[in-house]
């Protein structure tokens, strides 16, 4: 799955090596979607106080969604984005976790469209930039309001 992050992700930097550390951390959790038999995405999330440090959390972070490119369009997106809700909520009560945040490029509109479907919002705050100067978008979602599916 680091391949297809690493290719999904290749404009924003050296996600091989950010995504092979992030699988790496104790806490993370991981999905990978698939068509048939076939890999096609996955989702990274992790749990973090809001100084960055894990333990006892406040926030659920979507670190990465990536959908291998010649399944995109297939649903995957959906699919993966709507197990990791359903996880944040399923275990809010025992994490803390009062909402779900991303980063996303801002030039990514179908992804943020998406996150918007599935009831995300912008924020205000500056998160910075991607090593590839792609401005980095700031997007949360409470948690315990789920959408009757997410479109």
């Amino acid at each position: 799955m680091v391949e297809v992050g690493a290719a999904a992700f290749a404009d924003l930097g050296p996600y091989h090596s950010i995504l092979s550390e992030w699988f790496a951390q104790p806490g993370i959790e991981a999905w990978v979607g698939d068509l048939g038999a076939q890999p096609a995405g996955f989702a990274m999330l992790g749990y973090f106080n809001a100084d960055g440090t894990t333990g006892a959390a406040r926030d659920a972070d979507l670190l990465a969604l990536a959908v291998d490119a010649p399944m995109r369009g297939r649903g995957v997106g959906r699919a993966l984005l709507a197990a990791v809700i359903e996880e944040v909520a399923r275990c809010s009560l025992v994490t803390g976790a009062g909402r779900l945040r991303l980063c996303v490029a801002e030039s990514n509109q179908l992804a943020r469209a998406m996150y918007r479907r599935a009831g995300f919002v912008d924020t205000d705050a500056d998160v910075g930039a991607y090593l590839s100067r792609e401005r980095a978008v700031r997007m949360v979602r409470p948690i315990g309001r789920r959408p009757d599916r997410i479109r």
